[in-house]
């Protein structure tokens, strides 16, 4: 199970994190969530974390102190990933996202004010990461972003897998369009295959006259098994100059939406597509019969 720990001075910004999917999830216990607040490890009478810059320049700097002992106090063996939320860190992606998502423990700074005392950073941090080149006012979103991004790749929090593995940018691709009920809204109407083709992914809807592999296998139903897409594959990348033998039984729903994609690719060539949905060999070649399901 990942544990977040994020370190910041308003550890009440973090009261968000009770709602929606992110909250439900940590409720069932699907990863953890340490809110650390700075401020509990400074000696300050008042509790100040921050200090004028040396070399003069405006506004306030976070004091070494602080954080040093807050993340000693959280971290003590090292065994969190350390992330400083700062705009000259790498830009995050989705590949980068994944990455996080195979660690067990995953620490974040939240600096806030004009900065962190760059010693803290040396001392404690191990790499800084950025959500874009622009200015906030701390670190807390950006945090909160990542914890966002990463939790959604682990099992369960979305509750449906193959929502986190065809979303945009999971393949470096953006996502196709979507639609829902009603039919009909302000004079636009959803396409018509998406209405025809009940429970059927239809890669040529969604990669309209795509000539890449790539796509076309993004964009394939996660429902298909192994042999089906490789079947959809071929059609998609050559095609198919006749059909040659059957290869689905009626009762193979799996095969029966990829025969119905290639139909709608118009890749079988002179092969042709029965009712139920299996793929029978041209009447001008002699069927070898192989029933792969």
């Amino acid at each position: 199970m990942i544990t977040f720990k994020i370190l910041t001075l308003f550890p009440e910004f973090y009261a968000c994190l009770k709602s929606g999917i992110i909250g439900k999830a940590i409720e069932r216990g699907l990863f953890g969530v340490e809110i650390v607040n700075i401020r509990d490890y400074s000696e300050d009478k008042h509790k100040r974390c921050d200090d004028y810059p040396f070399g003069g320049g405006a506004g306030m700097v976070m004091t070494p102190d602080p954080i040093h002992k807050a993340i000693c106090a959280v971290d003590p063996k090292h065994k969190a990933r350390r992330i400083f939320m700062s705009p000259r860190g790498q830009v995050l992606t989705q590949k980068k996202v994944k990455e996080l998502s195979a660690d067990e423990e995953i620490l974040f700074l939240c600096g806030s004010y004009e900065g962190v005392d760059q010693r803290a950073l040396d001392l404690c941090i191990d790499e800084e990461i950025s959500i874009g080149d622009y200015v906030l006012t701390g670190g807390e979103l950006g945090a909160m972003v990542l914890v966002d991004a990463v939790a959604r790749l682990i099992p369960g929090v979305l509750g449906c897998e193959e929502s986190a593995q065809t979303e945009s940018f999971s393949s470096g691709l953006l996502e196709y369009p979507q639609y829902t009920r009603p039919r009909e809204f302000e004079g636009l109407t959803v396409p018509e295959p998406l209405l025809n083709l009940d429970g059927v992914f239809s890669v040529r809807l969604s990669a309209p006259h795509t000539g890449s592999m790539d796509i076309a296998t993004y964009y394939m139903t996660s429902f298909l098994c192994e042999t089906s897409r490789a079947l959809l594959e071929r059609a998609i990348e050559g095609g198919f100059n006749f059909a040659d033998c059957v290869i689905a039984p009626d009762g193979c729903t799996m095969m029966n939406r990829c025969a119905e994609n290639m139909e709608l690719l118009k890749t079988m060539g002179r092969g042709t597509i029965s009712s139920s949905g299996s793929i029978w060999s041209s009447p001008s070649r002699p069927m070898k019969t192989a029933w792969l399901c």
